[in-house]
């Protein structure tokens, strides 16, 4: 088989199921990381992680159908049906008889647009995506939609990579009188940081006896509007800021530091945190709105998967465990066992099966 995988950028998780995938295609087969765009500043630290298989990664070339016609591929994975070549080269697929999947990397924002606009949206989808052999989404919501709008075979392929250092943490050891909370990720409206803090401060003032701390990792418009918070609430002291990260693995040493990770955003695709923290042995306390929550979570099982809107029983979920140290562990352990079967490997067989099948 000669794969073209064409990548959004050269992000660490895509490259990482890429390389996995090579591991189970048929023998002699070659594979290209075809680069559409270069890394943000803001990405700087994912670093440029680099194939341990025998796999070419290389810039998009201006003229991408004379470089089809001399590579001749006979399967094509392409990221992002809005991507500027993406037309082009399905147009090439089917011209000459090459399958072409699409990853679609995420499901079509609804946040806050008027029906009219997500309608229209779909509409611009379904016709972007007609007459493709197969549909990667990143999750089973998104997965969901898109068959509304396509009757192509479509498989549920998140962002991951390999677990197993996150699996060998040893998760913090929580006795019932020192609780550490997290919050990761971009501090903008659509995640709202701002909630989860608020969620904090009651539980520090409803468990008087328990010392607590709130380490927050991340950037973004309501940063100072969080500062300003954080001094209303009068939480300052024990809040921690956690952002000078210089390579992506770095992010990950936060997990050793927490206890409980607060991911109750308005709205989230597929957030790598959830399973990340899962695997670290985090108690991971999510809304049902985040794809990565709503597909890893079994409330009550292996984290707390709330109903946002329902602030109070949000609230008194985490004060249940945070009461019973050994129920509490109990989860984190499941956490971590679930964890095992959702890393790059497992989904890395399952695309080189679909690829091969339709």
């Amino acid at each position: 088989m000669n794969l073209f995988f064409f990548a959004i950028n050269q992000s660490p998780f895509i490259v990482e199921l890429v390389d996995t995938l090579y591991n189970y295609l048929p023998d002699c087969s070659s594979v290209k990381i075809i680069l559409q765009t270069k890394l943000g500043s803001e990405r700087s630290h994912w670093g440029l992680k680099k194939c341990q298989n025998p796999i070419e990664i290389i810039d998009i070339p201006h003229d991408v159908c004379s470089f089809l016609d001399a590579e001749k591929p006979d399967c094509i994975i392409f990221t992002g049906y809005r991507m500027k070549e993406y037309m082009t080269v399905k147009k090439w697929s089917k011209k000459n008889h090459v399958r072409f999947f699409i990853n679609c990397s995420e499901k079509i924002t609804e946040y806050k647009q008027h029906p009219m606009v997500v309608w229209l949206k779909y509409k611009y989808f379904q016709h972007r995506v007609k007459g493709v052999n197969g549909m990667m989404a990143i999750s089973n919501r998104a997965m969901e939609r898109y068959q509304k709008y396509s009757n192509a075979p479509t498989i549920v392929i998140p962002y991951t990579f390999d677990m197993n250092r996150l699996l060998g943490f040893d998760p913090l050891a929580y006795d019932g009188s020192n609780l550490t909370f997290l919050i990761s990720g971009r501090l903008e409206q659509f995640r709202d940081p701002i909630y989860s803090i608020k969620l904090y401060a009651d539980i520090r003032r409803l468990r008087p006896n328990i010392k607590t701390q709130l380490i927050i990792s991340g950037k973004g418009s309501l940063y100072n509007d969080i500062l300003k918070l954080i001094k209303e609430l009068g939480i300052e002291e024990e809040t921690i800021w956690m952002n000078d990260f210089n390579k992506w693995e770095e992010i990950h040493e936060i997990y050793k530091k927490a206890h409980i990770l607060l991911c109750y955003q308005e709205y989230g695709g597929w957030g790598l945190i959830v399973p990340e923290a899962m695997a670290a042995g985090l108690l991971v306390a999510c809304s049902s709105t985040v794809d990565s929550g709503d597909n890893c979570i079994i409330d009550g099982f292996n984290g707390l998967l709330c109903n946002r809107v329902d602030y109070q029983t949000s609230l008194n979920s985490l004060l249940s465990l945070i009461d019973d140290p050994e129920r509490f562990d109990y989860i984190r352990k499941n956490a971590k066992e679930s964890a095992k079967y959702g890393d790059v490997n497992y989904y890395a067989k399952r695309l080189a099966h679909f690829i091969q099948s339709y």
